[in-house]
């Protein structure tokens, strides 16, 4: 992962301000990662943004999340905090060299909460080895821990470069040739029970997650455009 210098970050944030700007999304998939780190960003931006008129959204651990953290973020006037959970299946996440502690995860949300702090918490469709089940589980871990309050269901995306660009062929996805590279069907996943995970989804959490006219197949006008692996069984 690279960063800016933290007094490039400033700069950037000091011309934003000076051209009026209200909201600032910091691209930092775990901005409490370094800690470090993390404390002289805050401190930077609260430097600028004295009279709060900036605010910030960015992405967090909340595993790392403790009450140092949230004080951190409110000072800063980081008002919206994206968790992703991903799946609360374990060996999908290591499919894709993650893992999560969800005590932990509850927890850091809890504060987050507790805080005033918005909190959106991310769920992804299509991650190999997730059946309908394991989704369904983690939708209802979600909904059962009083995590609801913004969920966001994303379909898996098969990135070039990635190791999962890599693996596409052994957990047999089939996906977008061209961006954004959504993942259509996997192993585990037909086409159909993509579109039903966000249907069920939207009954759980009693809102719209998704357009089902703009459910993702339909951006594949041709099948020239689509990546197949040689070995589905479907």
């Amino acid at each position: 992962i690279r960063t800016f210098d933290v007094s490039r970050i400033k700069k950037e944030i000091e011309l934003a301000k000076t051209n009026g700007a209200k909201y600032i999304y910091l691209i930092d998939t775990v901005i409490n990662f370094d800690k470090k780190r993390f404390f002289e960003v805050c401190e930077a931006i609260k430097k600028v943004n004295m009279d709060k008129k900036i605010y910030f959204q960015t992405e967090i651990r909340t595993e790392l999340v403790d009450a140092e953290t949230v004080k951190l973020l409110s000072d800063s006037n980081i008002k919206i905090l994206e968790a992703g959970l991903q799946s609360t299946n374990p060996v999908a996440l290591a499919n894709v060299n993650r893992k999560n502690n969800l005590e932990k995860f509850k927890k850091g949300v809890s504060l987050l909460k507790a805080g005033k702090l918005e909190v959106i918490t991310g769920l992804i469709v299509g991650l190999p080895a997730d059946k309908k089940k394991n989704i369904k589980d983690s939708i209802g871990f979600l909904a059962n821990s009083g995590m609801d309050t913004m969920v966001h269901i994303y379909p898996l995306c098969v990135l070039p470069g990635t190791h999962l660009r890599e693996s596409a062929d052994k957990f047999n996805i089939r996906f977008q040739k061209d961006p954004p590279y959504y993942a259509l069907s996997t192993k585990d996943l037909k086409e159909k029970d993509m579109k039903e995970m966000f249907l069920f989804g939207e009954r759980t959490f009693g809102r719209s997650i998704l357009n089902s006219d703009e459910w993702i197949p339909s951006m594949v006008s041709h099948t020239d455009n689509v990546d197949k692996c040689e070995s589905q069984d479907f």
